[in-house]
C-alpha cells in the first residue's frame, strides 16, 4: 500500500531531478531532453 504522502514525496524528487537535468541541458546550450 502506497500512501498519498509517499506519492507526493516521489513527485517532488522527480520534479527536482527534472529541474536539475533541464538546468544542465540549458547550460550546455541544448533544449533537447
Amino acid at each position: 500500500e502506497v500512501s498519498e504522502r509517499h506519492i507526493s514525496e516521489l513527485e517532488n524528487l522527480v520534479h527536482e531531478a527534472r529541474k536539475r537535468v533541464w538546468g544542465r541541458a540549458l547550460r550546455a546550450g541544448t533544449s533537447r531532453i
